[in-house]
């Protein structure tokens, strides 16, 4: 079983990629299940002496209901005592549906997993991780404006929160950048030039060719909730959209250049002139 993660900021991509790579036939996927935010804390130190409550697995209940996979979901105490079990049972549950739908690979997208990537690295040497990468002007002013227009899915209420997290969030994909299983996608080449994009992820997890960007948007549908409506876009033809002046005004704008004037990353190399 081939057990792909798709990780990184919210709105950078990882929806579209995710509509696009799921189209392979031996690949099984579903929406978000936000298994590791919903149960277990980011905070690495106050993972210590954690453990998975009820109301944690009702919550994980009542999602896997809504998107129709929970009939098998079923932890027991000791699943749920010791991180490394939890993390285990929620990888063979993964695999069981996987496998009842004659898949020899899934994958699972939920951005925020790019934090948990260290406690499924230990409890599975072979997964395969994929991070999305966009421009970080667009990258922010998207999250911003998620932020504002659906407050009870994102936290990024103001500007600042929303440069905050990006930053981190690319910090923390950058520390496996050129790693064995890690392979970063820029969503401005997945948008430009999907085939190409496809053919090298296909050639990452190792899996026949096959087109994966005929009738993606079909696909996309199946893999959004009914509640996500900020991913109707993933529906729609490919092409990139500047809407800077559109989500920011021109003092927010300036604040962001101000904010990624002496930002630097390796993964920001293909955007030399983003701060211009």
């Amino acid at each position: 079983m081939k057990r792909i993660f798709i990780v990184g900021t919210a709105r950078s991509g990882t929806t579209l990629l995710q509509s696009i790579v799921a189209n392979h036939p031996a690949i099984f996927s579903l929406p978000e299940t936000h298994f590791f935010p919903y149960s277990i804390p980011k905070n690495k130190a106050l993972r210590l002496f954690h453990k998975v409550k009820p109301a944690q697995i009702k919550r994980i209940n009542q999602l896997l209901a809504e998107i129709g996979y929970d009939q098998n979901f079923k932890p027991t105490e000791k699943d749920l005592k010791n991180l490394n079990r939890w993390t285990d049972y929620l990888l063979r549950f993964l695999d069981h549906e996987a496998v009842s739908k004659n898949c020899e690979a899934w994958l699972e997208k939920t951005p925020m997993h790019l934090h948990y990537i260290d406690l499924i690295k230990k409890n599975c040497h072979d997964c395969l991780f994929i991070h999305t990468i966009r421009e970080p002007k667009a990258n922010i002013a998207a999250l911003y404006d998620v932020s504002k227009k659906h407050p009870e899915a994102f936290k990024q209420a103001s500007l600042e929160k929303s440069i905050k997290r990006y930053k981190a969030e690319l910090k923390l994909s950058e520390k496996y950048y050129k790693l064995p299983h890690h392979l970063h996608v820029y969503y401005e080449e997945l948008v430009q030039n999907p085939e190409q994009v496809s053919k090298t992820v296909l050639d990452f997890l190792k899996l026949p060719k096959h087109d994966l960007v005929n009738s993606f948007q079909e696909n996309a549908q199946q893999l959004i909730s009914k509640d996500e409506s900020w991913k109707a876009n993933n529906s729609g033809d490919l092409e990139l959209q500047d809407k800077l002046k559109k989500r920011l005004s021109s003092t927010e704008l300036e604040d962001l250049e101000a904010a990624l004037k002496s930002f630097k990353s390796p993964l920001l190399l293909p955007y030399e002139d983003f701060t211009a």
